[in-house]
């Protein structure tokens, strides 16, 4: 039998190998590909949306020294003066902070600055996007004039009533104006590289902080059965049910659908996820003498009875 100290320093050693394998500085390892050509372009613009944005951004700024032209990455509060000692602090990109989980007046500035920065971008621009989880909250404005306190009870039901977060995403992706695919829309010229780091079972570029520069395959009608199939259609406020159904009808735009053309210009890597972390803890494992197996990549519910699971 292993003795109880050896056996509690191999977990926290374990561990630590799967939290630091997703760090920023080892994500961007071996994928200089996703930085190839930025040369080639007049203006580079950078846009982070999500609680690794800022790491994702110090990194790439060190690595692309001087090449960015204008940046701006949204975290959650105490996240800019948290970033790991090993993480280069963003200079030429500015860190900014808004509500999680629930969006604030901070996350309605930060999507109308993403949009603008990204509507700025002109035919020889590229604009690189660093997304990762908590972005639907960070950075969030709402379609069909639909108020923020109105968002934010959507926004708290839904995290309340304990359906997945795709089902989750389906509904605050058809509110918000940054959300499925609409980022990259607002891309009127030149190209769009999104970095994904997931955090999602999956790793559903369409869930992750709800998908900014993918295609969305949801619908209005798929949002309002979220909402009818977790009761909680007649309970969020009537605007909100106003604009969904009007959405349903037509006199609202959908998110970006697959087959775009859109998305000619536009490339997203996920750079990094759960099986990351895993294959990290695997390792560090098995150079301790453990033989191995991952029981499972695909755990979702609630934490007191998962856990116990």
């Amino acid at each position: 039998m292993i003795p109880t100290a050896i056996l509690e320093d191999d977990l926290r050693s374990i561990f630590a190998a799967g939290v630091r394998a997703v760090q920023a500085d080892l994500l961007f390892e071996g994928r200089e590909d996703v930085l190839d050509g930025l040369a080639g372009y007049k203006r580079v613009v950078v846009v982070g949306i999500g609680k690794a944005s800022a790491a994702l951004a110090g990194e790439l700024e060190r690595r692309t020294a001087k090449r960015i032209d204008e940046g701006f990455v949204v975290v959650p509060d105490g996240y800019a003066d948290s970033l790991p000692s090993f993480i280069h602090r963003p200079e030429r990109i500015r860190i900014y902070e808004a509500g999680h989980p629930t969006p604030d007046e901070r996350s309605v500035y930060a999507a109308r600055r993403a949009l603008e920065l990204a509507g700025s971008c002109g035919d020889n621009d590229l604009l690189i996007a660093l997304i990762s989880g908590g972005g639907s909250a960070l950075c969030a404005d709402f379609e069909g004039n639909i108020p923020l306190h109105e968002a934010q009870q959507v926004f708290t039901l839904l995290l309340a009533s304990g359906v997945p977060i795709g089902d989750i995403n389906t509904v605050r992706k058809h509110l918000s104006t940054v959300a499925g695919g609409k980022l990259a829309g607002a891309v009127r010229h030149g190209d769009v590289r999104a970095l994904v780091l997931s955090d999602v079972i999956s790793d559903d570029l369409s869930v992750i902080a709800g998908g900014p520069t993918v295609a969305d395959p949801t619908t209005f009608s798929d949002a309002r059965d979220v909402l009818l199939s977790c009761n909680l259609w007649t309970v969020v406020p009537a605007g909100v049910r106003r604009f969904i159904e009007q959405g349903c009808g037509g006199g609202f735009p959908e998110t970006l659908k697959p087959g775009d053309p859109l998305f000619n210009r536009v490339r997203t890597r996920l750079i990094g996820g759960n099986q990351t972390a895993l294959d990290a803890c695997r390792k560090e494992a098995e150079r301790r003498g453990y033989r191995t197996r991952i029981v499972e990549t695909g755990l979702h519910g609630e934490a007191a009875s998962v856990g116990a699971q």
